[in-house]
C-alpha cells in the first residue's frame, strides 16, 4: 500500500513538472508559436483602425502621430500617406503586447521608418519577430512601459530585425539584473546610446562580455525620472565590458557607494559623468567613485548636485572630499548644487590650490555658503571664467566682516581737479587708501568728482597673500580669471555700500538680481571693465548719485522690477536722475521696466549717446518727454504703460533711426484713443517704417465699438474713420442742433411753468405729506437691523471672519448679510430693497472687485435713492485694499465726497484693526 501511494505522487509530480514545462517552452522558446494567444497579430479579434492618427512635419520628415488614441493593439490601418513616414508615435496608449510581425502587417512602408515611440503603454510582452520588417530603423523608445521586466518579457532574437539601431530607451522597465542582455544586444553594432532603469537596488548588474563587440555604444544612462532607478551599490566590474563610453548618467539611481575600481576601465574614454540626486551618495562617494578616473586626460564634465542628504546638516567642504576630483587633468565644467555647502575649507585655495587648472565653469548654487576665510584667497582661483553661486538664501549681509569703520579724514584721496573729460586718472590702491575709502570718500570727494562729468580711471590692486591674510582690510577678492558671476535669488538682505574689488579685469557679467539689496549707495571701485550687470528685482528705493560712477565700460544694465519713484519723481528729495547715467557713456541696453516711475526728465539719457535698447514697460508714464541721442538705437518697448500716443518728438527721432537701420516700438497693451486728438499718431503708426509690434487682443473704442489693432490694415481704418467720419467739421449742424435746443427748451420750460404753476398747491401737498410720513418720533425703533452690509463676493471670507466677530460678536450690532439672511423665495432685488429699507445704515465695503461687480453697484444705487427719498444719512462706505481715488468712478468719488467714509487698515497692525472697528460701530450707532 505505501509502495502504491509513493508511486503515485511521483506520477503526480511528473504530470505537473511535464505540464510547466511546456507552459515554460511556450513562451520562451524563441522559434516556438510564441502562443497564438499573445504573438499571433492575424488572429487578432478586431483589428484596430489607425485612421484617428494625423501627419504632422519633424526634422526627418513625416511623423505619423498616433499618440494619447486610447489603442489596446498595433493598428493594421493608417491613413492614406502620400509620402512615406519617417516616424511613427505610438505613445500614451494601453498597448499591451507586440505580437510577431505588428508592423509588417500594416500599410506603412517599414524601410522608411527611423523612429519609433511606444512609451507610456502596458506592454507586458514582446514577441521574438515583434519588430519584424523595421531594418531600417535608427531610434527605438519603449520608456514608461512598468510593466516590461527583464527578461520574462523580451522574447529571444527580439532586437535582430533593427541592425542599425543606434538609440534604445527602456527607461522604467524592470532590471533585476543585465543577466543575458549582452547576448540579445551584441547584434546591434551601430548602438550609440542605452538607457536602462536597474530596479532592485540589492542586485549585481554589470555588463556582460558580449558588449565588449558593441564599439560605437558611448552613452549609458541609468537615470529615470521618476526615480524608479535603485542601483545601491556599484560593484567594481560593472563597467568593465563597456570600455567605449563617453557619457554615463548614474543621476537619481539611490546610489549609496561606488567601487573605487568602478569606474578605471573608462579612465581613457569617459567624458561626462553624472552623479546628481543620489543624496546617499556623499562627498566620500563621490571621492570613491572618481578614484577609478585618477588622473583623466578624458573627464571634461562632472556633475554631483545634490549628494548631501536633503534632510542634513551644512558641511564644510574639506581637501579630503576632492582628493581625487583634484587629478583631474581636463576637467572644465563641475556642478556642485544643493548639497548644502556653508564652508570651504582654506587649505583647498591657500597654501596650495587644490582644485583641477583645466577647470572653467563652477556652480554651487543652492548651497548655504557663509562668510569665512575662504573668501580672503578668492584671488587664487585661477582659470575659472564662470561661477554661479545663486540661490544661497543667506537673508543677511555676507560683506559685514569687510567693512571698515568710520573714521576721521582730513586729507583728500584723489586731486578731484584732475577729473576732466577724457582723461583716464589711476588709482593706486593700498592700505591706507582703503582705509581712507572707507572713512570719508564716498561721502565727499566722490560727490564733487561727479559734478565733472565723465571720467575715465584704472585700479591698480594687486592681490596677495599679505593683504589676504589681513582682517577686516575692506577688500573682496575675486578670481581673476572669472567673467561671469551668477549671485541671484539669495535673499541678501544689505545695502550696496562702497566697495572695492580687486582683479576683476576678466570680469564682464554679474548677476545680483531677485535679492534684497535695498539701498544702492557705492561707489564700487574694480569693476571698470565690465560689461552686463543685472540688479533687477532687489526692492531697492533710492541710489545714490555715484553709484554707477565706476561702471565706466557698461554695456547692459538692468534696474527693473525696483522702487525707483523717488529717483525720478521732480521734487523728491532723492530726485537724481539726470547724475545717475552720466558716466556710463558706453550703455547699449537699459532696462527701466516696473520700477514705478511716473515721469522721465528730458535729460535722464542725454550721455547715453551709444544707447541701442531702452524697456520701460508697466511703469505709470502718462507721457514721454525725454530726449534719446543716440544714432544706433534699434528698440524701445513701452508696453502696459497706459499711454494715449506718442508725443511727436519720440515719433521723428525713431522715423530718423529707421532711415539707417531696423527699428522695433513695442507697445502692447497700452492705453491708446481712436480720437481726433490723437489723429496725427494713427497717421505715423499708418505712415512710418518702424516695425510696430502689438499684442492681439489690443483694442481702442472707435465709433462706439471696439476696433483691433493688430496690424497695418487696422491702423488704416482708424485713420479713415477719424478723417473722413470722426474729425470732419460739423459746426453747422452743432449750431444747428443748438438752436433747435434752445427752442424746445424755451418751449418745454412755459409748459412744465404753467403745469407747475396750475397745480403748484396740489405738488406742496404730496411733498410735504411724504416728508411728514418718514420724520416722526420713534423712528429709529422701526428698523430690524442695525446696519446691511454690502461687499464683493470676494471679501465673503474677510465678512464671515472679520466683519461678524468684530461688529456683531464684539459690539452687539445686528447685521444683515447677503449670504445669510437673504429670505428664501425673493429675487436679489427685493432683498436688496428689503435690506435696506429695514437697517438704520448701510455699509458699503469698497475694493477693485465691488466696483466692477453688477449687484455691488444696486447696492450703491438703492441706498443712495433710500437716502435721498428719506433724507436719512445712511451711507457708510470703507475703503478696501489701498483703493486710490483714480481707481474710483465718478459716482463713486461723488459718494466718497457727501457721505461717511473710513479707509480699512492696511497692516494687521491689532491696535489699527480695533481703532478701525470701534469707529465703524460709532457711525453705524448714529442717529441721523
Amino acid at each position: 500500500m505505501g509502495f502504491q501511494y509513493e508511486c503515485f505522487v511521483w506520477i503526480l509530480l511528473l504530470v505537473v513538472a511535464n505540464g510547466r514545462y511546456e507552459e515554460i517552452g511556450e513562451h520562451l522558446s524563441p522559434n516556438g508559436d510564441c502562443t497564438k494567444r499573445t504573438c499571433d497579430a492575424s488572429n487578432a479579434s478586431a483589428a484596430i483602425n489607425g485612421s484617428k492618427c494625423s501627419t504632422e512635419s519633424i526634422g526627418c520628415g513625416k511623423q505619423l502621430a498616433c499618440d494619447g488614441k486610447l489603442f489596446d493593439s498595433i493598428p493594421e490601418e493608417y491613413p492614406n500617406i502620400s509620402d512615406p513616414i519617417c516616424s511613427l508615435n505610438l505613445s500614451n496608449n494601453a498597448i499591451s503586447n507586440i505580437p510577431n510581425k505588428a508592423f509588417s502587417l500594416t500599410s506603412l512602408q517599414l524601410e522608411y521608418i527611423l523612429y519609433l515611440y511606444l512609451d507610456d503603454n502596458m506592454i507586458q510582452f514582446i514577441c521574438p519577430e515583434g519588430f519584424y520588417g523595421l531594418t531600417n530603423l535608427k531610434f527605438l523608445s519603449l520608456s514608461a512601459n512598468i510593466q516590461l521586466t527583464w527578461p520574462d518579457s523580451f522574447m529571444n532574437g527580439i532586437f535582430a530585425p533593427m541592425v542599425r539601431l543606434e538609440s534604445l530607451n527602456l527607461q522604467g522597465s524592470k532590471f533585476n539584473n543585465f543577466t543575458g542582455l549582452g547576448k540579445e544586444m551584441k547584434m546591434l553594432k551601430n548602438l550609440r546610446n542605452l538607457s536602462l532603469s536597474p530596479s532592485s537596488g540589492i542586485g549585481h548588474y554589470f555588463f556582460e562580455k558580449e558588449f565588449l563587440e558593441l564599439k560605437n555604444l558611448t552613452n549609458i544612462s541609468f537615470y529615470d525620472m521618476p526615480g524608479d532607478c535603485k542601483i545601491y551599490n556599484i560593484s567594481d566590474n560593472a563597467f568593465e565590458n563597456v570600455p567605449y563610453v563617453k557619457v554615463l548618467n548614474l543621476a537619481n539611481c539611490h546610489i549609496k557607494t561606488i567601487s573605487r575600481q568602478a569606474l578605471k576601465p573608462l579612465n581613457s574614454s569617459l567624458r561626462e559623468l553624472h552623479l546628481s540626486h543620489n543624496d546617499e551618495l556623499e562627498f566620500s562617494g563621490m571621492n570613491d567613485a572618481l578614484a577609478g578616473l585618477e588622473n583623466s586626460t578624458a573627464l571634461i564634465r562632472l556633475r554631483a548636485n545634490q549628494i548631501h542628504q536633503f534632510l542634513g546638516i551644512g558641511m564644510t567642504l574639506k581637501v579630503g572630499d576632492i582628493q581625487y576630483l583634484k587629478t583631474l587633468k581636463a576637467l572644465a565644467h563641475l556642478f556642485l548644487d544643493l548639497n548644502k555647502i556653508e564652508i570651504i575649507d582654506k587649505q583647498i585655495l591657500h597654501p596650495t590650490y587644490m582644485l583641477p587648472r583645466s577647470l572653467r565653469t563652477l556652480t554651487l548654487a543652492g548651497n548655504r555658503l557663509v562668510a569665512d576665510e575662504y573668501m580672503n584667497y578668492m584671488y587664487k582661483i585661477t582659470n575659472i571664467t564662470f561661477l554661479d553661486i545663486s540661490r544661497q538664501h543667506l537673508n543677511y549681509n555676507p560683506f559685514s566682516l569687510y567693512a571698515v569703520p568710520n573714521g576721521v579724514q582730513t586729507t583728500r584721496l584723489v586731486d578731484v581737479n584732475s577729473f576732466i573729460d577724457n582723461t583716464t586718472q589711476t588709482i593706486n590702491v593700498n592700505e591706507d587708501f582703503v582705509k581712507l575709502f572707507y572713512s570719508e570718500m564716498a561721502t565727499s570727494d566722490w560727490g564733487d568728482i561727479y559734478e565733472k562729468g565723465f571720467f575715465e580711471f584704472t585700479l591698480d590692486c594687486t592681490c596677495n597673500h599679505t593683504w589676504a591674510s589681513k582682517k577686516n582690510l575692506g577688500l573682496i577678492f575675486i578670481p581673476p580669471d572669472i567673467k561671469t558671476i551668477k549671485w541671484s535669488n539669495s535673499h541678501i538682505y544689505t545695502q550696496i555700500y562702497p566697495l572695492i574689488l580687486c582683479v576683476t579685469k576678466a570680469l564682464s557679467s554679474l548677476d545680483l538680481s531677485r535679492n534684497i539689496l535695498y539701498k544702492w549707495k557705492g561707489p564700487i571701485l574694480g569693476l571698470q571693465h565690465l560689461k552686463k550687470l543685472d540688479l533687477s528685482d532687489n526692492y531697492c528705493s533710492k541710489i545714490s548719485d555715484w553709484f554707477f560712477i565706476g561702471f565706466t565700460e557698461l554695456e547692459d544694465l538692468n534696474i527693473s522690477k525696483n522702487n525707483l519713484t523717488s529717483n525720478f519723481k521732480p521734487g523728491s528729495p532723492n530726485y537724481n536722475a539726470d547724475k545717475l547715467f552720466t558716466n556710463l557713456k558706453n550703455l547699449r541696453k537699459l532696462d527701466m521696466s516696473e520700477i514705478r516711475i511716473t515721469t522721465l526728465s528730458k535729460f535722464v539719457f542725454q550721455n547715453l549717446i551709444f544707447l541701442e535698447s531702452l524697456v520701460l514697460d508697466n511703469n505709470y508714464l502718462k507721457v514721454l518727454s525725454f530726449e534719446l541721442k543716440s544714432n544706433n538705437f534699434q528698440w524701445l518697448s513701452i508696453a502696459g504703460i497706459k499711454l494715449t500716443f506718442l508725443p511727436e518728438a519720440i515719433t521723428h527721432y525713431l522715423d530718423v533711426q529707421a532711415t539707417k537701420h531696423n527699428v522695433i516700438l513695442n507697445m502692447p497693451f497700452l492705453g491708446l484713443e481712436c480720437s481726433c486728438e490723437q489723429l496725427p499718431f494713427w497717421k505715423w503708426l499708418n505712415t512710418t517704417k518702424v516695425t510696430i509690434k502689438v499684442h492681439n487682443g489690443d483694442r481702442c473704442m472707435l465709433n462706439g465699438k471696439p476696433q483691433r489693432l493688430e496690424n497695418h490694415s487696422d491702423y488704416l481704418k482708424v485713420v479713415n474713420t477719424l478723417e473722413h467720419v470722426e474729425c470732419i467739421d460739423r459746426t453747422w449742424v452743432a449750431w444747428a442742433i443748438s438752436g433747435s435746443s434752445a427752442l424746445v427748451a424755451v418751449v418745454l420750460t412755459l409748459i412744465i411753468s404753467t403745469i407747475v404753476y396750475r397745480n403748484r398747491w396740489k405738488l406742496r401737498y404730496v411733498y410735504y405729506s411724504r416728508k411728514r410720513r418718514y420724520v416722526h418720533t420713534g423712528f429709529d425703533r422701526l428698523f430690524s437691523n442695525d446696519a446691511m452690509i454690502s461687499y464683493a463676493k470676494g471679501k465673503a471670507s474677510f465678512i464671515k471672519n472679520s466683519v461678524v466677530p468684530s461688529l456683531q460678536d464684539t459690539h452687539d450690532l445686528s447685521l444683515w448679510i447677503h449670504d445669510r439672511d437673504s429670505a428664501a423665495g425673493e429675487s436679489v432685488a427685493e432683498n436688496i430693497i428689503h435690506a435696506i429699507c429695514t437697517s438704520r445704515k448701510t455699509v458699503l465695503f469698497i475694493d477693485k472687485e465691488y466696483l466692477a461687480d453688477s449687484w455691488c453697484k444696486y447696492d450703491m444705487n438703492i441706498a443712495v435713492l433710500e437716502s435721498v427719498e428719506t433724507t436719512r444719512k445712511l451711507i457708510i462706505v470703507v475703503r478696501m485694499d489701498g483703493l486710490n481715488a483714480d481707481q474710483m468712478p465718478i459716482p463713486v468719488l461723488r459718494l466718497l465726497r457727501n457721505e461717511r467714509s473710513l479707509d480699512y487698515p492696511d497692516s494687521e497692525n491689532d491696535s489699527e484693526l480695533e481703532t478701525f472697528w470701534n469707529k465703524l460701530a460709532i457711525e453705524i450707532r448714529k442717529i441721523d
